[in-house]
């Protein structure tokens, strides 16, 4: 007999992090998935990536993500110097005011920028001419890359 190991019904999916690891991971997911994936699970690369940050940023200046990710918490990364960016728009007009960008495994690996809950997700490729044109990448370890202002003092 064999056992399901996840759980679809319509378009409700039931995840289990722990049994739709491998399947997502090797990007077999859909993007929602993946998004929602993403969503509960802590990847090492990316929390090696914020704890970088942390360590090796200046001190109080502002961090934009595509949605507050548990990487940065779990880096112990100062909420109030973290702006969730929800939506393609915001993200872009916001982008500049900030000193630092913060893309996790998501991000890089999988091409997903997560509106969060609100399901405004886009298509990293659509910022990566910019981030490369206007801000100096200072880490990357192939599941995080954080930028940094070119007017970083």
């Amino acid at each position: 007999m064999e056992v399901p190991q996840e759980i679809f019904d319509g378009d409700n999916y039931i995840k289990s992090l722990s049994i739709s690891q491998p399947r997502i991971r090797s990007g077999g997911g859909s993007q929602l998935e993946t998004v929602n994936f993403f969503r509960d699970y802590k990847s090492e690369l990316s929390v090696t990536g914020a704890n970088w940050l942390k360590e090796y940023g200046l001190a109080g200046k502002l961090t934009v993500v595509d949605y507050s990710s548990l990487e940065l918490f779990y880096a112990m990364f100062p909420p109030q110097y973290v702006y969730e960016a929800y939506h393609f728009g915001i993200y872009l007009s916001g982008v500049k005011r900030y000193d630092y960008i913060f893309l996790r495994e998501q991000n890089v690996k999988y091409g997903i920028m997560s509106g969060g809950y609100t399901q405004n997700d886009w298509n990293t490729s659509q910022i990566t001419p910019f981030l490369e044109a206007e801000f100096n990448k200072i880490y990357s370890d192939g599941g995080a890359i954080i930028y940094a202002s070119t007017y970083l003092h």
